[in-house]
Order: C-alpha cells, then structure tokens, then sequence
C-alpha cells in the first residue's frame, strides 16, 4: 500500500514538473516568436561595432547579478501583479510594433528591457522587480543608445587629450605647438582624431565598472568613487599615448607613420585606453574594498522550526502562481499578438517613375552617371538611387545623390548610426528658392576638407534636416498613413582650399533652385494620388 501511495506521489510530482516545464517552454518560445529577430540584429550589431562589443558581456553578467541575489529572492513567496505588469508589457510590446513599422530599431532594442520588467512584475510581483530592478536595468548597456551622449564628447575629448599629449610631451623635452586638435612637430603635424579620443572606451569601463562595484564595494558612494577613478586613469592614459606617438614620431622611431606630412595618432590603437581602465578598476575594487563598513550589517531572518525552507517556499508560491496559468498565458499570449503585428505593417510606395529616368539636362546644366560616393545607403537597405554630376558650360561640376526608400523597417532604414560620420559637425541653413519658398537644409565641409554637401531628407511633403525627427515623421506617417516611405538627398562639390568654400556653396544653391522642382515630381507620388 505504501509503495503504491510512493509511486502514486512520484507520477504526480512528475505531471507537476512537466507541466511547469511545458508552460515555461510555451513563454519562452513567444518570447523568441516575438523578439528574434530584433535580438539578432543587437547580436549582429554587438559583432560589427567596436563601440559596442561589450555587449556581447551584459546578458550573462546581468543574470550573475540575478544570481548572487537568488537567496534574497526566495525569500518571498511571488505575489503576481498583473495590474501593474500588463500595461507594462503591452506599453513595451507597442514600442517593438511602432519601431518596426517606423523603422525606429532603437524603439525596439528599448522595448526589451519594458517588457522584461513587465514580464517579471506579472509573474512575480513589485518585491521581485525591485530586487532584481539593478540587473534588468544594466541590459541598457548593450543598446545603441549611448552614441547620443558620446558623440557630443568627442571633440571636447579630442581637444583635452590634445592638450595633455603637449603637456606630456613638454616633459619628455619635445619641441611641439597646439592648434586646435592637431599637434605640430618639427617634421610631421599629428591630428587627434575621434577614433583617438579616448570616448568611446569609457561606457564600456563604466560598463564593467558598475557590476565590480556593485558586488565587491559597500554602498553607493565607493561605486562612484571607483568610476570616477577608472574613467580619470584612461582619460590620463589616452593623453600618454598621444604623447608617446608624438614621442615616436619626432625621433623617427619605425619610420613615417602615416606619410611625410600629416599622421594620425592612431598608431597605438584606442583599445589600450580600455585596458588601462579596465587595469584601474581592479586597482581600485583592491583599494576600496577594504574601507571599513559603516553600516549595519543585517541580520538573516531565522527561519521558524516545521515552516518550509525559503527556497522550498519559493518553489511552492511561484509554481501556485505559474500552475494557475494565468500570467504566461496572458504573457505567451501578447509575445505571439505582438510578433504577427509587424508582418501587417505598411506596404511599398514604389516611385511612380524610376530614378534612371531622371533627367540628364536640368536648365543649363547637363550631367552623367557616376559611381556613388556613399554606398553606405546600399548596406542601410536603400531600394532605388541616383548618382550623377551636374555642370553648367562655364562652372564647377555639382554631384546629385538621391537615396530613395519605398518603405522602412528595423532592418531598412533612412538614417542611423552607420551614416553619422559623414554628416557629423552639420549645421542648418535657411535656403530660399526661386518660388520664395524657405526651407531648411544641412551644411557640412567633410572629414577631409576637400568637399562641402548640402543635405536633407524627404518624408512625405516634408524636408527634414534632423534624423531625429525623420524618425518622428516616418513613425507617424507608418501608424496613420500606411506609408513610410522617403529620400536622402546630398548635394556636393569640390573644393580645393578653403577659400573655394563661397563660390562652391552658391553654386551648389544655385543647382538645388532648378533640381528640386523636377526631383518632387519623383519622390511626391503620394501628394497626386
């Protein structure tokens, strides 16, 4: 009778764990139904961009921090919240829709770490979420969001790691002068470039930075205290290498570095800068971590004799909470709702006449097909372009870039990261045009200073210099038109000093006058309809 009561126990015990098991299988394959794709694209992403190969460390550091917190968390049994966490995942999963349907992948990437928050309210309630807020948080860190605070640090980076190589260079008995970012010495002028600011290591310290404190420093202020100590250290050693390729280059060590007349500090890779950071932040865990604690040390609840054991009431409270089904049921339920949403999303608007047929005379000015110089729109998913040189009989030839998209997505889209460098240091111009219309479009002089490009975007009947904003426009126009198409447009010259700058800006305003009637009755197919 005992025995057949055991096995009776043991089937039972084994319909519960499968069950259980079946449930969480079924939440997580939604989940990957629903986030696939965009987590591939973050991966791919992670490989690509240096800036971001850190990321490829935040999962599995984000779920060690879980895991050195698993005592605290068994303590409590889950109480689920699904006041709270359903509108928490639904607002995180219609921030993956608008992003897919507007083309706005940062959208996405962000809705990851909603929903995960949501996900974890749901099933387990406010005193969970908040043990584990840290954690889910740090995930920030593998999105491509810090591009927007990095990117306005550069120069003032370049600038001050600069001015620290003079300075180092001063005491290693170095003749040299200063002229903005560019050190001249006596036999090469050496520019301190963006790659070489030093800029774009530091999230990556900070990144590490935070969980190293966080598990072996007591309280808050040591953490800050650590940060402001590493990231001050590979501020300083960017410096020293500036010097030290400075050094190399005054006594012709190695030969030329990158020709007779300008170098780039570039030589020792920026990489060193993070491993001197990264050195600093061992440096300093060793230092801090043997600051007395100030604060009490809490006391471990004792368990009452014959209650269970806190992970045993755990493992009871959540599965009560997960046997009950409610929770993955809703949740597996929105991830798979929400993974079909993007495949409904709007459809192509196909130019109602091929950009080959552009014109090849425009008023006085005849052109030619060229190869494109930015092929970066190809990689960026680009579906119709344009490529030619215009010149009038007696003036300098202007280049006509048109980048056509008949539709946007996370994986097509009109701007981001990938074109940043070519347009960095922009500036907005008022540009009136034959009719009396004013607008506004981009002016920047390239990296190299040899050529000057007017630029904006198309969305709709809209011009649109800001790519934040093409973004707002694109997603508007995605959830209340259906369309989300648009163009790039840039118009450039030559130059060959800066002196030539004038003369080849208004002549490029000269030709955007006669093209851009002529190139709306391309692009504005919608506004006939």
């Amino acid at each position: 009778m005992a025995r057949a009561e055991t096995e009776t126990v043991k089937f039972i015990r084994a319909r519960a764990t499968l069950k259980r098991s079946s449930i969480l299988v079924f939440l997580f394959a939604s989940y990957l139904f629903c986030y696939g794709d965009l987590l591939k694209s973050l991966v791919l992403l992670w490989w690509k961009d240096d800036f971001y190969s850190h990321g490829f460390l935040i999962p599995f550091i984000s779920l060690y921090l879980v895991w050195v917190k698993r005592d605290l968390i068994l303590q409590e049994a889950p109480v689920p919240n699904y006041r709270g966490g359903i509108p928490l995942t639904v607002l995180g999963l219609l921030m993956l829709y608008v992003g897919q349907v507007g083309g706005v992948i940062l959208l996405g990437y962000l809705s990851i770490v909603v929903s995960l928050t949501g996900t974890v309210l749901l099933l387990f309630g406010i005193r969970c979420l908040k043990t584990v807020l840290l954690p889910i948080a740090y995930l920030l860190f593998m999105i491509p969001i810090w591009g927007i605070f990095t990117d306005t640090l550069q120069l003032p980076f370049q600038l001050f790691s600069a001015r620290l190589g003079i300075l180092f260079l001063s005491l290693l008995s170095v003749p040299a002068y200063l002229q903005g970012i560019y050190i001249e010495l006596p036999n090469i002028t050496l520019e301190v470039v963006e790659a070489c600011s030093g800029v774009n290591f530091l999230i990556a310290i900070i990144a590490i930075g935070i969980p190293m404190g966080h598990l072996f420093l007591q309280g808050w202020r040591l953490m800050v205290c650590l940060l402001c100590f590493a990231v001050g250290v590979a501020i300083l050693s960017n410096g020293l290498r500036v010097a030290l390729i400075g050094f190399i280059a005054y006594h012709n060590i190695g030969g030329d570095l990158h020709g007779p007349l300008i170098g780039s500090v570039h030589l020792l890779e920026g990489l060193a800068v993070a491993f001197v950071g990264y050195a600093a932040l061992f440096a300093g865990v060793w230092a801090l971590s043997k600051v007395p604690r100030k604060d009490k040390i809490p006391q471990t609840p004792q368990t009452p004799e014959g209650s269970p054991q806190r992970g045993e009431r755990m493992r009871i409270g959540t599965w009560m909470a997960i046997e009950r089904g409610r929770g993955v049921l809703i949740l597996g339920t929105l991830f798979l709702l929400f993974g079909l949403l993007p495949f409904s999303h709007v459809a192509p608007i196909e130019l109602e006449q091929n950009l080959i047929s552009f014109p090849i005379e425009i008023a006085n000015w005849k052109g030619e097909d060229i190869p494109s110089d930015f092929p970066i729109f190809k990689k960026m998913g680009v579906d119709s372009e344009l490529s030619r040189s215009y010149r009038k009989e007696f003036g300098r030839a202007v280049s006509l870039y048109v980048g056509y998209y008949a539709f946007q997505t996370d994986k097509k889209e009109m701007v981001g990261y990938e074109i940043d460098a070519f347009f960095q240091n922009a500036q907005e111009m008022h540009f009136v045009l034959e009719s009396g219309k004013t607008i506004e479009i981009n002016y920047v002089v390239d990296r190299t200073g040899k050529k000057i490009m007017l630029f904006w975007y198309n969305v709709g009947e809209r011009v649109v210099t800001s790519q934040y904003w093409v973004k707002v426009y694109t997603t508007w126009n995605a959830l209340v038109k259906r369309r989300s198409n648009g163009a790039a447009i840039i118009v450039s010259s030559d130059i060959g000093k800066p002196t030539d700058i004038p003369m080849a800006l208004s002549e490029s305003q000269r030709f955007i006058s006669a093209v851009l009637p002529v190139l709306q009755t391309y692009l504005h197919r919608e506004n006939r309809q």
